[in-house]
């Protein structure tokens, strides 16, 4: 019984024994903040692992159903995702784990330990950039509101970056994010980063995080990496920071296999890629995988944390199911919360893997 109905009974009950209707509607109240603190006791309390995973994915089936079936591989419907969502969801996220909307790297729990700059600051380690040199570009592939590019471009001022997103309004809020900190070494433009006609031979660095997960289909993949060969200098590296389906996926449980599903359906970015398919067609295109630092273990905790919030708010899972069904404007946001909910234990039950995986132009 969720949250709702059991306010409605106990008020009800409360009514009919005679009690007056303020008193009903406060006893209706009580019950429902009873069961919220037992909700959420019972989040804090659960742990990732087969029962549990079970119980989520029972409780996650009518908001699935709810949403439906989309084309995920259709670029309209990826950029109609991340507008619908680029407001209310973006602000509760940024609410709870501060700028940058990606994955934390946990060095250690709890919350407060996280650092939205962990990342980027991983990634300028990664392409070995020479920070005095003028004439180093380097691009991002799915810049998103600009964070990483920006965080990069203080942090190497004589280096020009620039970032290429699909979504008009991530350029708009990544340009306008560059005017108000004054970034003259950074640009923002609309694209889908497949074309990379223009900057052939002129990079120094390619990086993307957890955008290369939309890249879905292999041929877009390849001709990604193709392009991406040819706009890198001899001796430059792509940076990819990113989830990946477990090479051994095919054999896991049904319910860890669905996990990762439900997980890749909400955020619009399945079915991932192995991190063993990217280095095969790196190699082709001329690329070499010089790091490939599986950091599932330093992410995990970030994704327990949102999977337990998720836990707790479970238990109005029928009640969102009504409500979504009749405001389709939602259903982005709902798909967001089945992902929560569900790629931590995707990640715990090997699913899912989150890799820094490096690739060097061959010189």
């Amino acid at each position: 019984m969720h949250g709702v109905l059991a306010l409605a009974v106990a008020g009800a009950c409360a009514w009919a024994a005679g009690l007056p209707l303020a008193s009903a509607a406060a006893a209706g109240c009580a019950c429902f903040v009873c069961m919220c603190l037992m909700a959420a006791t019972d989040a804090c309390l659960s742990k990732l692992g087969p029962e549990s995973l079970a119980q989520d994915l029972a409780r996650l089936n009518a908001l699935v159903h709810t949403r439906g079936q989309q084309n995920d591989s259709d670029m309209r419907v990826m950029c109609a995702y991340y507008t619908a969502t680029m407001h209310a969801d973006y602000q509760l996220l940024q609410a709870c784990v501060g700028p940058g909307m990606h994955s934390r790297v946990s060095l250690q729990y709890p919350f407060s330990a996280w650092n939205a700059s962990t990342v980027p600051s991983m990634v300028l380690a990664a392409l070995r950039l020479d920070v005095t040199d003028a004439s180093a570009r380097v691009l991002e592939f799915g810049s998103g509101r600009g964070f990483c590019s920006l965080y990069l471009a203080a942090l190497a001022p004589r280096v020009r970056f620039v970032g290429i997103d699909a979504t008009p309004a991530h350029v708009a809020k990544a340009e306008a994010a560059k005017r108000q900190g004054r970034y003259a070494n950074a640009s923002f433009e609309l694209g889908d980063g497949t074309d990379l006609g223009a900057y052939e031979h002129a990079l120094s660095g390619i990086f993307a995080v957890e955008a290369l997960c939309h890249v879905r289909a292999p041929d877009k993949r390849r001709q990604f990496l193709q392009g991406a060969a040819r706009a890198l200098r001899p001796g430059a590296r792509l940076v990819i920071v990113d989830g990946f389906r477990s090479e051994y996926f095919a054999f896991l449980h049904a319910d860890a296999q669905r996990a990762l599903v439900y997980a890749e359906h909400g955020f619009h970015i399945g079915p991932l890629a192995t991190v063993r398919e990217w280095a095969t067609d790196a190699k082709d295109a001329g690329l070499r995988v010089v790091l490939n630092q599986d950091l599932t273990a330093q992410v995990l905790p970030f994704w327990r944390y949102g999977w337990r919030v998720a836990r707790a708010l479970m238990h109005l899972a029928p009640l969102w199911a009504c409500f979504v069904g009749s405001k389709q404007r939602f259903r982005h946001t709902v798909g967001n919360f089945v992902a929560v909910a569900t790629t931590a234990h995707a990640m715990h039950a090997g699913a899912a893997k989150y890799t820094l995986l490096v690739l060097e132009h061959a010189a």
